[in-house]
């Protein structure tokens, strides 16, 4: 279990490993008030979706980021979700999942200063080509993607993206 107290005082617990509705390791994503009363609730659904593993992560005016690289989406395992959250209603402000299994989506969230932030895959399906990985720009206040890019000749990863020159500058 994970805590994160935002800006406004409110504070997200992630716990992966949640059983919900008698399934193992379902995993939530919980918002509380500062006097500890429940705002809201996002859970995973199946089996090992582990929603919550990607823990939260605040990123504007209270808002935060959460998800699990290992959701299952539309029965495919692996697909991984990322949601940015309203941190004062717990409202979901936007979505990103993985459209293929194993896509990975949520495997990596850096935030960055501005509050925008970055979704890294190494093994999300790009236009039919099998795991080239993308990194998506977005938006921490609304949600919007600013940039997308994938790389065809290297594997993106967290520690070595040679494509986010032009990410990291916006």
């Amino acid at each position: 279990i994970a805590t994160l107290v935002l800006s406004n005082g409110n504070f997200v617990s992630s716990s992966p490993a949640d059983i919900i509705s008698g399934v193992a390791d379902a995993g939530s994503v919980k918002l509380f008030s500062e006097s500890g009363v429940l705002i809201s609730e996002s859970t995973g659904a199946v089996l090992n979706d582990n929603y919550g593993v990607t823990f939260a992560k605040e990123v504007v005016k209270g808002n935060y980021v959460a998800g699990s690289y290992q959701q299952t989406i539309s029965g495919m395992a692996n697909a991984g979700s990322v949601t940015v959250f309203n941190g004062a209603t717990g409202a979901v402000i936007a979505n990103f999942t993985g459209d293929d299994a194993s896509d990975f989506i949520g495997l990596d969230v850096q935030v960055l200063s501005s509050g925008n932030f970055l979704i890294l895959s190494s093994e999300d399906d790009v236009s039919g080509v099998s795991n080239p990985g993308t990194v998506q720009l977005v938006n921490g206040n609304d949600g919007s993607v600013i940039a997308r890019t994938w790389e065809t000749t290297q594997k993106i990863r967290s520690a070595t993206v040679p494509c986010l020159n032009f990410l990291m500058a916006t």
